[in-house]
């Protein structure tokens, strides 16, 4: 073993090698530096029917190495867990399950599609290249309208060459056509595009998702709120 391996990394490989054998399951994003530097938090996407059995493979991980689940929270797609270290209660980590790829309660990309045509980034599973650029570009651009700096150099290299086609498809019957052609026609000037993202109207107007997001967003904060009071 790596003598670099640290209690919080050695968490995080047993936990992956567990989940990855009995989900499907990948690592959304910031999985480069793995499992050496983990962030702030680690995001994975996996399907709604495994969540039962992320929370069994989580507590039988800490029961395992004497780590322990702190708090978890629930949101619309969104499932988060804080786990500590019972030997350094400092030592946290937090990750994030999501089923869903949206912002609110509108959806922006397919998880299966994702799901479908991940690839292997050394011991991990990762979205395609094109996927990876396009959920970054959707969570940007909802959230600021922009890339924002940090993402620049990425996408000079990292994602100078995806195949478009892939944007179109993810996003199709959530996403309007003509937000992705703004993306697309500008992908060479990306730092300096500002554009809404705008969702379809079947998107926009699910009532009963709505009022499900709503009420799991309320309790979500709550739980949210009470964490941080926690860690205090």
């Amino acid at each position: 073993m790596d003598s670099r391996i640290n209690r919080k990394s050695l968490f995080f490989q047993t936990l992956w090698k567990n989940l990855n054998q009995h989900i499907d399951i990948l690592v959304l994003r910031n999985y480069e530096n793995f499992p050496l530097d983990l962030g702030n938090d680690i995001d994975f996407l996996i399907r709604k029917n495994s969540i039962k059995k992320v929370e069994e493979i989580i507590n039988d991980t800490c029961n395992m190495l004497e780590f322990s689940l702190h708090n978890k929270s629930k949101c619309y797609g969104y499932f988060g867990f804080t786990i500590s270290d019972n030997l350094n209660i400092n030592n946290l980590i937090k990750v994030d399950f999501f089923t869903t790829l949206s912002k609110g309660w509108m959806d922006y990309a397919h998880t299966e599609e994702i799901l479908s045509n991940k690839i292997h980034f050394k011991e991990y599973f990762v979205p395609l290249l094109e996927h990876e650029a396009y959920l970054i570009f959707m969570k940007e651009f909802f959230m600021y309208g922009y890339l924002r700096d940090k993402y620049h150099d990425k996408f000079m290299n990292k994602y100078a060459n995806v195949h478009m086609d892939e944007f179109y498809k993810l996003s199709r019957g959530l996403i309007l056509y003509s937000s992705i052609s703004s993306i697309v026609d500008e992908y060479h000037n990306i730092h300096k595009l500002k554009i809404i993202v705008k969702p379809t109207l079947l998107n926009i107007f699910k009532l009963k998702i709505f009022l499900k997001w709503l009420i799991l967003d309320v309790k979500f904060k709550i739980n949210d709120k009470k964490e941080i009071n926690e860690l205090l």
